[in-house]
């Protein structure tokens, strides 16, 4: 597995690149983890996630001071930006938190296992996190059980729908997911006024 530390688009011209660096690391074990475990031999990132990342670079960079002038910062001066990050670097800390493994291609004899129990994991994950906040939407009144789990089945509805048959988009999926949850945020509102 190579790793490339400080690649394309990972320092900044407003702090030190030692955060750049502090960043990646705690990313970069997270992906050698289960290689170190022996669950799979190795992770890519697929062309559609790179792709995707490197299309958002350049779309937050378009409104940049690095973009009016000619600089080290460009491939050879007057090119595409390759070196500065389109923010803070608070920001790319905060994208390199955790790993989105659907955008890796896992290899190996355990890759698959591995996957299935992820899922059934961050399912598992999702639905006490719906419990606890129906169960707290019922004790503090105002919304019957029955709503709470109409909008849990609304909530879980596209996320099993994808590890089954068929599949939706993820932007379908977060849509349904979003309307779910404001609406028992704005039922809690009507109980409780702020």
């Amino acid at each position: 597995m190579l790793l490339f530390d400080t690649g394309p688009n990972t320092v900044t011209g407003h702090t030190s690149v030692i955060f750049s660096e502090e960043s990646q690391v705690p990313y970069f074990l997270q992906l050698l983890g289960p290689v170190r475990a022996g669950l799979f031999k190795s992770v890519t990132p697929t062309d559609a996630a790179t792709d995707r990342y490197n299309d958002m670079l350049e779309e937050r960079l378009q409104d940049t001071v690095w973009l009016q002038c000619t600089s080290w910062y460009r491939v050879g001066g007057r090119g595409r930006i390759f070196s500065t990050f389109p923010g803070p670097l608070v920001l790319f800390w905060w994208w390199l938190r955790r790993v989105r493994w659907e955008d890796y291609e896992i290899k190996g004899r355990g890759a698959e296992e591995w996957r299935r129990r992820r899922a059934q994991w961050s399912y598992k994950t999702l639905f006490v996190i719906a419990a606890l906040v129906g169960l707290l939407v019922v004790l503090l009144g105002g919304v019957e059980p029955r709503e709470i789990l109409e909008q849990v089945v609304r909530f879980f509805g596209p996320i099993l729908a994808v590890s089954g048959s068929f599949v939706l988009s993820p932007r379908h999926v977060r849509s349904m997911q979003g309307n779910a949850m404001k609406h028992l945020w704005n039922r809690l509102l009507e109980r409780f006024p702020l």
